[in-house]
Parts: structure tokens; sequence; C-alpha cells
């Protein structure tokens, strides 16, 4: 299994908190996720890996994404 985070356009109030603190929450947000995701995985038994390096136009394009928006990381489970 391959689960691709997907990065949502910040709302309006997130996007204020963060030029006001100088720190990109989306990515403290995303970490946390990824984090939970693979703790979880582990705990059921499953390997996993947090994955940065690879293609993201391809991936996009196989999994119709939008152009706009982002693939920061893939996490892959096993």
């Amino acid at each position: 299994v391959i689960i691709a985070v997907v990065l949502e356009s910040a709302n309006a109030t997130s996007a204020i908190g963060s030029k006001i603190k100088r720190k990109d929450y989306t990515q403290i947000d995303i970490g946390i996720a990824v984090e939970n995701i693979c703790l979880q995985a582990t705990d059921l038994g499953l390997g996993n890996c947090i994955v940065g390096w690879f293609n993201e136009r391809e991936v996009k394009k196989l999994l119709q994404i939008p152009f706009e928006k982002r693939i920061p990381l893939l996490v892959t489970l096993g």
C-alpha cells in the first residue's frame, strides 16, 4: 500500500496565522499526520517508510491529482 499525502491550500485563518508566527503550519501538520500513520501501522505489525524523493509529476498524473495541489510525501505500508 502506498499513501499519497496531498497538500491542500491553506484557508485564510491558517494562512494568516502562519504569516504572523512566521511558521509553515501545513508542514508541521503533515509531519504529525504522517507520524501517526506510521505509529499505527507499526502497532498493527506493518512495516512502513516515509518517502520524500519521488517524481511528483508522475504520481500526480497517475492518481489524477490537480496540478495546483502538491504531494510532499508518500508513505509505504506493508
